[in-house]
């Protein structure tokens, strides 16, 4: 009995998990963290939405995978401003910007023309992650080569990119693999995305932290 509770929690928390993030922006928009957070907190309310309803019609005999096609877009598309916004902060460059609005139209297109609503878009999560990636791979690079890691733990978009990695990182091979576990193995597909919504957590988790340290890295500066 406790392992289906469990494993019921689970199945929902890449609904829920948004809401710790959502919870802090929150708290310390009167420090102005929701002003400068605004792209993200609209990424993670995105995530909530799709996610809940997603996992909510899972539970209806019929496809919940067009969900899916529409909340990968838009919900990428606010991750884009985020990281733009952050430009000078996490070495994100115009072209960087570019090819993600690109990809955005190639999602688009792809549930158009190629992995329709029928079907789960693991093209689009794929490229989404391995996009994530790059960003999150150059940011580490050039922090490690420009003698930025001190006290690096005390910066906000550390723990921002190294959510965005942790989580993209893990849940590339749910995505790549799903058509396939699907197809082949039912029980493997659902123990893998189990898997995802867990990692999920931790990268909520590891924004949740990142927006306390803007917190007080808004405070510090108010006192200045």
């Amino acid at each position: 009995m406790l392992f289906i509770r469990m494993k019921s929690i689970i199945i929902f928390l890449d609904g829920l998990a948004p809401l710790i993030p959502i919870f802090y922006i929150l708290k310390f928009k009167k420090k102005g963290v929701l002003k400068e957070l605004i792209f993200l907190f609209v990424f993670l309310v995105l995530q909530f939405i799709f996610n809940t309803i997603a996992n909510v019609l899972s539970y209806y005999p019929f496809s919940n995978y067009f969900v899916y096609h529409i909340g990968l877009p838009v919900s990428f598309l606010a991750l884009l401003f985020f990281l733009n916004g952050s430009r000078g902060i996490i070495y994100y460059s115009k072209i960087q910007f570019i090819i993600g609005l690109c990809l955005f139209f190639i999602f688009i297109l792809n549930s158009l023309f190629f992995e329709k609503i029928i079907t789960f878009n693991s093209i689009s999560y794929s490229l989404c992650s391995l996009y994530i990636l790059t960003v999150c791979m150059k940011y580490f690079w050039l922090k490690a080569n420009t003698n930025g890691t001190n006290e690096i733990l005390k910066e906000p978009y550390f723990w921002f990119i190294s959510s965005f990695f942790i989580y993209y990182c893990s849940s590339f091979i749910a995505f790549s693999s799903y058509h396939y576990f699907i197809k082949y193995n039912d029980q493997s597909a659902g123990i893998v995305w189990r898997f995802h919504n867990v990692m999920f957590l931790v990268m909520c988790i590891l924004i949740s932290k990142g927006v306390k340290l803007k917190h007080l890295c808004q405070a510090k500066s108010f006192f200045l």
